[in-house]
């Protein structure tokens, strides 16, 4: 099962199990010619269990050098006003953000970048969003033309 942006943003940080796993610590395969059944009267597929790359096979959505979790952890240290913004800018909005905000965001998209690469989809999803947005202008003061004073 490959995670989304959107599943991300949707988990609860206090929820101790692998969301990918569902706590188990391995996935199952199912595939290939598999083997032939003489009950069945035909080929059935081969399964494997192989551990669970997001918990590194612990169960658990806190192991520290999964790539995965990276992200989650970066995901915790928004603000909930970036947290805010990206899940409506995910949702496909177009949102006019702060150039802080704005920052942040792209912060988060380097590092994204950085442990899952160009290619995985929660980074294409992410890329996507931050399309959405528009970036707001900082406020500058008026700057009519005043005559000198006299006094």
């Amino acid at each position: 099962m490959t995670l989304t942006l959107t599943d991300l943003l949707n988990e609860k940080p206090d929820i101790p199990w692998c969301y990918t796993c569902q706590g188990d610590g391995y996935l199952v395969y199912v595939g290939g010619p598999g083997y032939y059944s003489t009950y069945h009267g035909n080929y059935l597929p081969t399964e494997r269990e192989e551990p669970c790359d997001d918990c590194r096979g612990t169960g658990r959505n806190d192991h520290s050098s999964s790539p995965t979790n990276a992200v989650r952890h970066h995901l915790r240290n928004l603000t909930p006003s970036q947290r805010l913004h990206l899940e409506r800018l995910t949702q496909g909005h177009q949102l006019a953000i702060t150039p802080a905000n704005y920052q942040a965001l792209e912060d988060l998209l380097n590092e994204v970048e950085n442990e899952l690469g160009g290619k995985h989809p929660v980074t294409i999803e992410l890329e996507a969003a931050l399309d959405n947005a528009q970036l707001l202008e900082p406020a500058t003061p008026p700057t009519a033309h005043r005559g000198p004073r006299i006094y």
